[in-house]
């Protein structure tokens, strides 16, 4: 891998860690299981096939590939793969130095990542309680949900 394309790497290193740290400070669940979409793009189809190929093969989920016209005009092609992690920097960094790498090796642009914020609406609470059939105490546990104000 080139010098540049190390540099880039740690730019996008850096860039989970803060959109990571920045969710979580503005209250996205920690606990939930996020739908994290990885952005490509390059010029050439076929170049771009192979790596929703290869991503396919990796566990992704792979969108169709749309034509988009950049800031200077320039017509080119996109698409996303698409796979659930937890909203951790060492999950979301594994995937795009992968990803990256992949990418990397057919000239496409590896052009980051993104997910949503997502509400903790939900808590759960144990309890413990007797419950009497025939004869036989048992003590029964159950998980209770409890919609947060």
């Amino acid at each position: 891998m080139s010098e540049t394309n190390l540099a880039e790497m740690n730019e996008w290193r850096a860039f989970t860690q803060e959109c990571v740290e920045a969710l979580l400070a503005v209250g996205s669940d920690p606990n939930a299981t996020y739908v994290i979409e990885h952005h490509f793009a390059g010029d050439d189809f076929d170049a771009l096939e192979k790596v929703a190929v290869d991503l396919f093969k990796a566990g992704f989920e792979v969108t169709d590939a749309e034509e988009m016209e950049t800031e200077d005009g320039e017509e080119i092609l996109c698409f996303d793969a698409i796979i659930e992690r937890p909203l951790t920097v060492e999950a979301i960094t594994a995937d795009f130095e992968k990803l990256f790498t992949i990418a990397d090796k057919q000239d496409i642009v590896y052009d980051g990542w993104g997910t949503e914020f997502i509400e903790p609406w939900f808590t759960f609470k144990k309890c413990i309680f007797p419950y009497h059939e025939k004869g036989h105490y048992f003590k029964v546990t159950a998980l209770f949900e409890i919609k947060q104000p």
